[in-house]
C-alpha cells in the first residue's frame, strides 16, 4: 500500500509471509511470528545436540528467546502438549556464560525458573517448562521435544 505523503509504502503480507517486503516465507507447517518461522517438533524425543542437528537440516537453529513476547508465543505452541522443549541456549563452553545458538548476544531478557540455573557443570542446556514457559538448565543428553527457528 503506497503512502503518497512521504513516498513510502507498507506491505500487507499473505499468511505465512513477513518482513518489510513480505520476503520472509516459512516452510509448510511452520508458523510466522515477528519475522521468524517456528516449528514445534514433537515426533521424537532428542538430546540437545540431536535436536540442534535436526534444526540445521531445515536451515534453522534451536529456538532462541530474546523477549517476553517471543517467550510467551513459544509457550503457546508447546504448553498444551504437557511437555518441556529445548531452547537454543547453553553454557557448554564456559560455565555460567550462557550463549544463544543464533549468535545473538545474550541480552537483558532472561526467564529462569526460581533457583535456576542450578546445575553447575553438569546441566548446560536450556529447557523451557510446559507449565509456565520458564527456563531450566538440564543435562544436555536429556531427551526432550524441541522448537526450531529460522
Amino acid at each position: 500500500m503506497p503512502n503518497y505523503n512521504d513516498e513510502s509504502y507498507t506491505c500487507f503480507c499473505r499468511a505465512g509471509f513477513g518482513g518489510d517486503d513480505c520476503q520472509i516465507g516459512c516452510h509448510a507447517n511452520w508458523t510466522l511470528f515477528n519475522n521468524h518461522c517456528y516449528k514445534y517438533f514433537q515426533d521424537h524425543l532428542r538430546g540437545y545436540s540431536e535436536a540442534k542437528a535436526q534444526c540445521k537440516t531445515f536451515g534453522a537453529f534451536l529456538v532462541t528467546v530474546h523477549s517476553k513476547e517471543e517467550n510467551d508465543y513459544l509457550w503457546s505452541l508447546f504448553s498444551p502438549s504437557g511437555h518441556a522443549v529445548w531452547a537454543g541456549g547453553n553454557d557448554e563452553q564456559v560455565e555460567g556464560s550462557w550463549v544463544w545458538e543464533d549468535g545473538v548476544a545474550w541480552g537483558s531478557f532472561v526467564f529462569w525458573n526460581r533457583g535456576e540455573p542450578n546445575g553447575g557443570s553438569r546441566e548446560n542446556c536450556i529447557s523451557m517448562r510446559h507449565q509456565d514457559g520458564k527456563w531450566n538448565d538440564l543435562h544436555c543428553t536429556t531427551l526432550s521435544y524441541y522448537i526450531c527457528k529460522n
